[in-house]
């Protein structure tokens, strides 16, 4: 089938051909044994995050004396004991940032029951998961494989569906208000990429749980995932509501230990790493799903294929993010293809995928905070018309076209 993108074909531009492979096509490349799953290998894993958080829990609990004691004895003087402590407590809140992301992440394997072969075990496994890092566990699963079925596809795609502008935009034909024309000139503006990004990678998580922010833009207002009238959530209304029953207990037992411990024992154990997951959420769903040549479908030019490649593999923080993260953002493509396939075969599959797919397999080594500003920069919106679209930057431009 001719696939046809709404521009004509921009001189320089790279141009961009839609895979003819199936899913069932690329399976056939990966080892049988890529799909075996283990729930006591599962629990192993999961044995092994809840050691690191208790240790870690541990360690920042006597983090303060054992500054003082180690100033004492090295002669280190009240600043620079102080510099130790504040060395230390970033330490903290960086690793259990990890360590509650990693939480959150095999509650997601738990949705593609890649945890186990168990449909309850996956649920109950998960339900606690999610709830411990604040994720709706009912309405969250019925986003994700929404998002997994509709990769890509800009009218049922659920994370990050990117704005739309008319076509002669790039042109400069486009006519504007006033107060648009101030939006796109401080659009063009360092410190407004700055500020755009600061509130994604602080608020973006909790707003897209809450409101439906960067989600599909034809949910009706109101969309929410502690709101089980919802429109995509109200056929599993009592999933829901118990859902946000367990939420409310987590903000039981929160208020209960500022009760006991205090408000900023608290604030330093779980709330600055529980910012540190929503930062480390945003940033790996930003950077998996967004980037100048991943293309977007609309219509018949979508599948299940187009659009599960229509993904990024990143080595995500080294090894520090094969360790906490499950190789999450490592193996994406591989996960969006086989989300049954768990986490410690994905590294695996993802070799015999690439060796498959060729040109068609995207990855990128840049530096992650690289990564982010650039992506954010070239990633403005699409065309509003087109079977197979790419993002341009402010001023337009495409990095990738699709020809018919």
């Amino acid at each position: 089938m001719a696939v046809v993108h709404s521009k004509p074909f921009e001189e320089g531009t790279p141009a961009f051909v839609p895979i003819e492979y199936s899913v069932e096509d690329i399976r056939k490349s990966v080892p049988p044994s890529c799909f075996q799953r283990s729930a006591l290998r599962s629990f192993l894993y999961m044995l092994r995050n809840v050691f690191v958080f208790c240790a870690l829990g541990f360690a920042a609990s006597k983090l303060d004396s054992w500054s003082q004691s180690l100033g004492r004895s090295s002669g280190v003087t009240d600043a620079g004991i102080k510099f130790i402590k504040i060395c230390g407590w970033i330490a903290y809140w960086w690793f259990q940032s990890l360590t509650l992301t990693g939480f959150w992440i095999l509650g997601h394997e738990c949705i593609h029951r890649s945890f186990s072969s168990s449909a309850l075990l996956c649920e109950v496994v998960g339900f606690i998961l999610h709830t411990i890092t604040w994720a709706p566990h009912c309405a969250h699963q019925i986003a994700h494989v929404r998002h997994h079925s509709g990769r890509a596809h800009m009218e049922r795609e659920e994370i990050f569906v990117p704005p739309t502008r008319p076509l002669d935009y790039a042109e400069g034909n486009s006519s504007t208000s006033p107060t648009d024309s101030i939006v796109e000139y401080l659009e063009d503006t360092p410190l407004y990429t700055l500020w755009m990004l600061l509130v994604q990678q602080t608020i973006g998580y909790p707003g897209y749980v809450l409101f439906n922010c960067t989600g599909q833009p034809a949910r009706p207002m109101g969309t929410s995932q502690l709101n089980p009238y919802s429109q995509p959530f109200k056929h599993r209304f009592y999933g829901v509501m118990v859902s946000d029953l367990a939420i409310l207990a987590m903000l039981c037992i929160v208020r209960k230990s500022v009760k006991v411990f205090g408000f900023v024992i608290v604030v330093k154990f779980y709330g600055v790493p529980w910012i540190g997951l929503n930062h480390w959420l945003a940033l790996i769903t930003y950077l998996q799903h967004t980037g100048p040549k991943l293309p977007f479908y609309r219509g018949k030019a979508w599948n299940l294929a187009r659009g599960a490649l229509s993904t990024i593999d990143r080595p995500f923080l080294g090894w520090q993010g094969r360790f906490f993260l499950f190789n999450i953002a490592h193996c994406h493509v591989a996960h969006h293809l086989f989300p049954q396939i768990p986490w410690y075969h994905l590294p695996e599959a993802t070799e015999h995928i690439k060796e498959f797919l060729g040109d068609h397999y995207v990855y990128s080594d840049k530096p992650l905070l690289n990564s982010l500003w650039r992506t954010y920069d070239s990633c403005r919106f699409v065309d509003a018309e087109g079977d197979v679209v790419f993002y341009r930057d402010k001023k337009g431009k495409a990095e990738m076209v699709c020809t018919s």
